[in-house]
């Protein structure tokens, strides 16, 4: 095994599949409708106002990277890229390797 450089930084590195889905915010008319108007759109609400609520940007795709993204960064991980990998869509992290962890 070879001996550390103290000069040389160590980094490592992390490498994150991004699969993000373009779904559409639940619809109380949509599933009103599938079933066949046996639950009203305003019942729907009503009863289940966590799944059809008006707060649709809490779940967008970009609000999710986002507080991802600042988890990692208190992590210390850095984004290098994001890159196309055939049909996959990479994201490229690195920070400094802790002192001592040798792994």
């Amino acid at each position: 095994m070879e001996k550390e450089d103290s000069s040389n930084p160590i980094w490592e590195y992390k490498v994150i599949h991004l699969n993000i889905k373009n779904n559409e915010a639940p619809s109380a008319e949509a599933a009103s409708s599938a079933t066949k108007g046996t639950f009203s759109p305003q019942f729907l609400k009503q009863e289940f106002p966590d799944i059809y609520s008006d707060k649709s940007n809490a779940n967008h795709p970009a609000r999710q990277l986002q507080e991802a993204l600042n988890r990692l960064g208190k992590e210390g991980w850095e984004l290098l890229e994001i890159s196309q990998i055939g049909s996959l869509t990479m994201m490229f992290f690195k920070r400094l390797k802790p002192k001592g962890n040798t792994d």
